[in-house]
């Protein structure tokens, strides 16, 4: 992936299930990706992380329904991150997609010095629902 100059690549709605084999998916310079596959060929995650790159994978029993995700912590530069990789399908409402997410930042946001989400929300950048969790959590996109 672009001469291993890229840590971490997020990608969703792959629809991805478990008739692909994992060993499709390898890259050279990256771990094993975490996967999330899907039955209903609606969403599906895949993560790439550098080999390099220590990070465990975590649950996060706050985010629940159909919010999918895939969500790591890394340790760089004297620093805790949390990174979840997010796909909302389009019909989960905002508001629960939000309440979700909002309440999941509410205790992790204690234990993390950084917080990095990414996917595919199905919202748009100026959405009223994101701007207001921005301004809740003091976050920006």
């Amino acid at each position: 992936m672009i001469n291993n100059n890229i840590d971490i690549v997020a990608l969703a709605e792959t629809k991805l299930d478990e008739s692909y084999l994992i060993s499709e998916f390898m890259s050279a310079g990256y771990k094993v990706p975490y996967r999330l596959d899907v039955k209903a060929n609606e969403g599906g995650l895949l993560v790439y992380i550098r080999d390099d790159i220590p990070n465990t994978r975590i649950t996060l029993p706050s985010i629940t329904g159909d919010i999918q995700y895939i969500a790591f912590e890394l340790n760089l530069r004297k620093q805790k991150w949390l990174i979840i990789s997010i796909y909302r399908p389009p019909k989960t409402k905002p508001s629960y997609f939000i309440e979700h997410i909002s309440n999941f930042l509410d205790v992790y946001s204690l234990k993390y010095d950084r917080f990095l989400a990414m996917g595919d929300f199905n919202l748009k950048p100026d959405d009223k629902w994101l701007k207001q969790l921005s301004l809740d959590h003091n976050l920006y996109n």
